[in-house]
């Protein structure tokens, strides 16, 4: 039995074939493309098997190459939960967790608890990823991201697993002359012949504002924003419009701008999604602890009778 094949080597064959070519392979590994294609020859060698057809252009993956490289994968998540084995019995807790956000919930989530979740654990790295809805999920299916907090609907997609956080009501936030500001809450028909602001369809709240505000799906006198949430705001103020906001970006926008809607009960459910095959779960569920306990006291995190879950297009999932 041959016991000379290189982790190292199959982390190598595993970027060419997220990548595609040697030179971008080889630079997302940190290493000088000779030595990245001198590996991977290394590795077919050892296996006495070609995985990369070189002589096309790009460069194809042979079909034992295919089984292959899918075997590599869980070798190398086997490599990961050896280590995560190792970190929970000697009760340690470091590494890299890649995390992504929608850009309608970053900016009020992560003060929440990237501070205290640093201070807590100072081994573990996180990266942050802001993306849209469909982005956020390729980004998750592809491995490019651990872990994924946005939107979900009521029932999760089933190949991924889901941890709910909590649920989040809608604010109005309107223009500063719109006459929705002079009253302390705004009532559904108030909204009806207002100058509706939205943001582009890569994003999943567009289709939880249609949703709560009764409007079609392409109403003619919309205004459309292709960027973030600052941006839509801003396009609110200089038209006069108005549009939802997620409660939470209460603390993070003009607050003489927001009202409460009349007897609503719409929120959006907020979750964390994550691979089944996932190795990192003990820095995830503290992750999720870290969250939850830092939500201010009024956001529920519980389902209860009172709550209805508007759900973001069930296409992205």
């Amino acid at each position: 039995m041959k016991t000379n094949i290189s982790i190292r080597h199959i982390e190598y064959a595993l970027a060419l074939k997220k990548h595609g070519t040697f030179s971008a392979a080889a630079k997302a590994c940190h290493v000088s493309q000779p030595a990245l294609s001198e590996a991977i020859q290394k590795f077919e060698s050892d296996l006495g098997s070609v995985i990369f057809d070189r002589s096309k252009n790009p460069i194809e993956i042979t079909d034992v190459g295919e089984v292959l490289l899918k075997q590599c994968e869980q070798v190398m998540l086997e490599c990961q939960n050896l280590f995560e084995m190792a970190d929970t019995w000697n009760d340690q807790v470091r590494g890299v967790l890649k995390l992504g956000l929608i850009p309608t919930l970053a900016p009020s989530l992560i003060p929440l608890f990237l501070k205290s979740f640093r201070k807590r654990f100072p081994d573990v790295k996180i990266e942050i990823t802001e993306v849209g809805t469909e982005q956020l999920l390729k980004k998750l299916d592809e491995g490019d991201i651990d872990a994924a907090i946005l939107s979900t609907p009521s029932t999760a997609p089933g190949h991924l697993l889901e941890k709910p956080l909590f649920y989040e009501a809608f604010l109005v936030y309107a223009g500063k002359s719109n006459d929705l500001l002079n009253s302390e809450t705004v009532a559904f028909p108030d909204l009806q012949d207002q100058n509706l602001i939205l943001m582009d369809d890569t994003h999943c709240v567009r289709d939880q504002i249609l949703s709560i505000c009764e409007r079609k799906k392409e109403p003619s006198t919309k205004t459309t924003v292709h960027g973030g949430i600052q941006t839509l705001l801003t396009v609110v103020d200089e038209e006069n419009g108005f549009t939802l906001v997620p409660e939470l970006l209460s603390s993070v926008v003009k607050k003489n701008q927001l009202r409460a809607i009349k007897s609503s009960n719409f929120y959006r459910k907020i979750s964390l999604l994550y691979r089944k095959s996932h190795p990192k779960k003990r820095i995830v569920d503290l992750l999720i602890k870290e969250i939850v306990g830092n939500l201010p006291e009024h956001i529920p995190t519980k389902l209860t009778q009172k709550i209805q879950v508007v759900d973001p297009n069930k296409n992205r999932f």
